[in-house]
């Protein structure tokens, strides 16, 4: 048996995984090839709606009942297709014999995909680190969602959140946070926009929807340092909270500092248009073939020449042309003479970008035209019903669907 290693279950990596398994199951290759996908935790999280957990009442919904609202286990994706999963922790990746050191084994393999992901960058600011709630995960939002609500009990409407980081996810955790809770909500930005790198109309669009709705905003104010109870901004403002939390930024996965693989300034695996890693060195040798997608890749869009932005879509593309090289290199090893060996390019799209704001509202542009209201908010839940249908039955699918469509 010669394993395919994926490592990490986001959004690239479930979707190089499904699209493996079922080209392995058509092919009749169960014997000769295994698809290995390994995971921190049990199940797969859908990212997008997250920010609507930190604001569920805990006496409606539990912990457990709020976490299967976004969160699917994979063993239940992956059912009837030959891919195993396994939950370890990764320790140490040797590429040059091609082993993968978990916590409690080791695997081999012919075929790897680094699907890690990112983690939150501070950006070394004195205090940020250990006062403010970080918002990567479906544990993070739990988290703020016990604090929110217990600090909630005692201080009512006076409670005080803010958020560092005005981009899509720190815009939609603040809408969601005031129009639900009523609470006084800030927006902390460095750069003198919120939303940086979106087209100025949109930018202003959303941002008259966050004034309305009573978010405070704070652009060119990059944070000098935080301790519990204030953020201590680079001009001398001073910004009291009782909650901070920061989206303010990511880097690559502390793993990826290790590998002996060509790398950008923030740490992230630089990849040509077939997603395969090169060596940082010409002298280096590494075994198989290492590929990289979602967060922890670097693909440098060839009009723009900046990297790809960080968002699902571009992970779920990424994960099925890399699954596309792996199979045609497969189909070349068991037919020599008579399969040709076809590399499939990854080609940048780019998609509208849905900013939920507060309610059943969100604000889309699509091409120069924006779009807002409830009819937006429909567009968004179809997108996610769609991405369901993907990855599970339609019938699977519609359940999670209309779940979500309902907070």
């Amino acid at each position: 048996m010669k394993n395919i290693v994926i490592l990490g279950g986001g959004f690239g990596g479930v979707r190089t995984a499904l699209d493996l398994g079922r080209n392995i199951t058509k092919h009749q290759l169960q014997k000769e090839y295994e698809v290995i996908l390994v995971d921190k935790n049990n199940e797969h999280t859908f990212t997008p709606p997250l920010y609507t957990i930190p604001t569920l009442s805990p006496q409606n919904f539990s912990d457990e009942t709020a976490k299967n609202l976004v969160t699917f286990p994979f063993k239940e994706l992956f059912k009837d297709l030959p891919i195993r999963f396994i939950k370890d922790e990764i320790e140490h990746l040797d590429l040059e014999q091609g082993v993968v050191h978990l916590h409690r084994s080791k695997l081999s393999y012919e075929y790897l995909v680094l699907a890690l992901g990112a983690e939150s960058n501070y950006f070394d600011i004195p205090g940020l680190a250990d006062s403010a709630f970080s918002f990567k995960s479906m544990n993070d939002a739990l988290r703020l969602r016990q604090k929110i609500h217990d600090l909630f009990e005692h201080k009512g409407k006076e409670l005080r959140v803010v958020i560092g980081g005005g981009g899509p996810t720190g815009v939609e955790l603040a809408a969601r946070i005031r129009y639900e809770l009523g609470i006084s909500v800030t927006i902390v930005e460095a750069l003198p926009s919120i939303l940086p790198g979106f087209q100025t109309d949109f930018i202003q669009r959303i941002t008259d929807r966050l004034k309305n709705l009573g978010v405070g905003i704070l652009v060119n104010s990059p944070i000098a340092r935080a301790d519990k109870d204030t953020l201590f901004i680079s001009n001398g403002v001073m910004v009291p909270f009782d909650i901070l939390i920061w989206t303010g930024g990511v880097k690559a996965v502390g793993l990826a500092q290790e590998m002996p693989l060509k790398r950008e300034k923030r740490g992230r695996m630089e990849v040509e248009s077939v997603l395969e890693c090169l060596p940082n060195g010409t002298d280096l040798r590494v075994y198989g073939k290492i590929y990289a997608i979602g967060d922890i890749a670097c693909f440098y869009d060839p009009i723009t020449k900046q990297p790809m932005p960080q968002v699902a879509r571009t992970a779920i593309e990424q994960g099925v042309i890399a699954a596309k090289n792996i199979i045609n290199c497969i189909e070349k090893e068991c037919n020599p003479t008579n399969v040709k060996l076809q590399k499939y390019n990854y080609t940048p799209r780019h998609y509208p970008y849905v900013i939920p704001l507060g309610g059943r509202y969100g604000i889309v542009q699509i091409g120069s035209k924006i779009f807002s209201g409830f009819w937006v908010w429909v567009f968004k839940t179809l997108i996610e019903f769609n991405y369901f249908c993907s990855i599970m039955s339609w019938k699977k699918a519609l359940v999670s669907w209309w779940r979500l469509a309902r907070l």
